[in-house]
């Protein structure tokens, strides 16, 4: 259960720009809703900021060698266009639009998590994190989330995200 926690607080802080954005929108007509959108936005992104601070700090982590390095980001682009969507004709007054809009959100939500996306997240950018395809041992393949930019191959200490994905940590 915990690990699905995680996986809900980073969902919702890769998609806290849009829902800071939606919020504006809807500010005039729904308030409420509006405020509402804008705490979990940012409660979804202080939480994240705190998680990899101490994800990145964990004493916990693996030492692994990490080997062919590349970099990552065709994926940000498709991912940008989830945020293009919404805006094309949203409205939220009506039970029909608040449902769609809820079942649309679920549905991202579990492709999101079952396809480990996570690494997927406009605030890992923000942050200045890295993401890159690696490979550890001989035939390992994983997504590898870094502040690096520099790469020379090396033993890393690694805290499992999910399937394949790992952080590094500042402690070995």
């Amino acid at each position: 259960m915990p690990r699905m926690l995680i996986k809900l607080w980073l969902f919702l802080s890769s998609y806290s720009l849009l829902i800071f954005i939606f919020s504006l929108l809807q500010y005039k007509k729904h308030p409420y809703v509006a405020i509402s959108l804008f705490i979990i936005a940012s409660f979804s992104v202080i939480i994240t900021i705190v998680y990899l601070q101490i994800t990145t700090k964990k004493l916990g982590s693996i030492s692994k060698k990490v080997t062919d390095f590349k970099k990552k980001d065709g994926e940000l682009a498709s991912y940008i266009v989830t945020y293009l969507v919404p805006f094309l004709s949203l409205s939220i007054s009506s039970i029909p639009e608040v449902s769609a809009l809820l079942i649309l959100v679920l549905v991202i939500f579990i492709l999101y998590t079952n396809s480990d996306m996570l690494y997927v997240n406009p605030i890992f950018s923000i942050l200045k994190f890295k993401i890159y395809e690696a490979k550890i041992g001989e035939d390992i393949n994983i997504v590898l989330i870094t502040r690096r930019s520099q790469w020379k191959p090396d033993h890393l200490g690694l805290v499992s995200l999910g399937d394949q994905i790992y952080i590094e940590s500042s402690k070995q």
